[in-house]
């Protein structure tokens, strides 16, 4: 941690040491590193973690004891009709018992006979037992587990922001890298071309070079200049474009500073075995797409399982013993003392609950559907990712070659040329090859890498963040 912050500082910053031409290298993972410790999508990211927690504890809430309190009094030329108090709580479990308790207090001339209390009151507690519907599954319950389910949903979105996060600052890093790799290649061909310029106008003057020579040599320097400037501008546009993922402790945007240079890392061939095996395993399986599939269709499999819970009849079972609350409770406990209720209700077609249960049926199936597809498109592109780093990686290994044979050709020329056997020309065409083949060769790179970034980013994991 204290190596990211301090790297991260000396980027942002341009601290340049002891020395003002010392330079700061900055790796891919180290960019990385700083782009997941500050990046607002980060936090972002915690949102949606909170928010699926919000989720379960709003489910939970419907399992908290509910107490209430009634009080009805009726009073009519000062003669007190009836006063009815009760009080209660009541107590919903997961198995879909509701436990009771509660104290009763009635009084008045004109008071219902059934409503009549002991003197101090009555207290009673009991159970509400459905017999059928609501036995084995409830509403409740089932926005419980949806809500359990809206939370790993909320882990897999945070996943995907972060790999949308650092799929883009990975292409962002390498066109970085490009662009100034190109710049560093017409640099150091801007300045040979300038020795060379210096070298065959002092030949010119003492007779050795014929003059064209130096026009041929002058127009090569301002091309190669010219081509430098806009290296120079690509260069600079592509370091704002990395900086706009650059962000300090304080969530304040920064930019690289001029101090700061990517790094150049060997080419390994290690990157291929590793999309490989990424290949070879179900991986696929773990894509954030395809878990939200996953996840969307238990929570269709709980409106199923509620709707089919439904198509039961509501069949409800009250049962509450009886204490009078001028005696003690221990001993006023009897089987004699008791509030019994039986309830049935049930439709008499289920319409509602057939279509309800069709209806989940359609979206279930729609969406196994729909999760084949995605997972068919995913491997096919990860296949097509992989097939282009492969393809890169063989145009890579050829130009390499074709690139150190233009250097020997330009080295030959160039001892051709003093020699007296060659002409500017010559130089000129050789050198344009060389560099081109450069370029190339720095492209082909930057290509290999990014389709590397981008088959991680298709099978859904990133090196060093899953």
């Amino acid at each position: 941690m204290r190596k990211t912050l301090l790297i991260c500082f000396l980027i942002l910053t341009g601290y340049k040491g002891v020395s003002q031409v010392d330079t700061l290298v900055l790796s891919y993972e180290e960019c990385l590193a700083i782009i997941l410790q500050n990046h607002p999508a980060v936090d972002q990211g915690q949102l949606l973690l909170d928010r699926g927690d919000a989720s379960v504890l709003e489910a939970k809430g419907g399992f908290d004891p509910l107490i209430n309190a009634n009080l009805l009094e009726k009073k009519f030329k000062n003669d007190p009709y009836y006063r009815l108090f009760n009080s209660e709580i009541e107590i919903p479990t997961k198995t879909g018992v509701k436990v009771t308790a509660g104290y009763d207090r009635t009084s008045g001339v004109f008071l219902n006979p059934e409503n009549l209390d002991p003197e101090e009151g009555l207290i009673y507690a009991g159970v509400n037992i459905p017999l059928a519907r609501g036995l084995l599954f409830d509403k409740r319950r089932a926005q419980l587990q949806k809500a359990e389910l809206i939370r790993q949903a909320s882990i897999v979105e945070r996943r995907q922001l972060l790999n949308d996060l650092t799929y883009e600052a990975g292409i962002a890093y390498w066109n970085w890298w490009l662009a100034y790799e190109q710049l560093s290649i017409f640099e150091d061909a801007v300045t040979n071309a300038s020795v060379q310029l210096q070298g065959v106008r002092e030949s010119a003057l003492a007779g050795d070079r014929a003059f064209i020579d130096t026009i041929e040599a002058g127009i090569q320097y301002q091309n190669l200049n010219l081509q430098r400037t806009q290296a120079f501008l690509n260069y600079a546009m592509s370091t704002l474009q990395l900086s706009t993922f650059l962000w300090d402790d304080n969530g304040n945007p920064q930019i690289i500073q001029e101090s700061t240079i990517p790094a150049s890392p060997p080419f390994s061939d290690s990157l291929n075995q590793n999309l490989q095996f990424l290949l070879d395993t179900t991986v696929i399986d773990m894509h954030p797409e395809i878990i939200e599939y996953d996840l969307k269709i238990e929570q269709l499999q709980l409106k199923k399982r509620l709707a089919k819970e439904n198509m039961k009849p509501d069949v409800n079972l009250k049962y509450n013993f009886l204490v009078d609350a001028g005696n003690s409770i221990v001993n006023s406990v009897s089987t004699n003392n008791f509030n019994l209720g039986l309830s049935v209700q049930m439709p008499l077609f289920f319409r509602t609950e057939k279509g309800n249960l069709q209806r989940a049926n359609i979206d279930i199936a729609d969406n196994v559907y729909a999760r084949s597809i995605k997972r068919t498109q995913l491997t096919n592109k990860f296949e097509a990712t992989l097939a282009k780093w492969n393809s890169f990686k063989e145009q890579y290994d050829i130009y390499a070659a074709i690139v150190e044979d233009y250097r020997i050709m330009l080295d030959g020329e160039l001892e051709l040329f003093s020699n007296g056997e060659s002409s500017q020309f010559f130089i000129n065409s050789r050198q344009a090859k060389y560099i081109e083949s450069q370029l190339r060769l720095k492209e082909l790179y930057t290509y290999m890498r990014i389709s590397e970034i981008e088959s991680y980013y298709t099978a859904g994991v990133l090196p060093g963040l899953n």
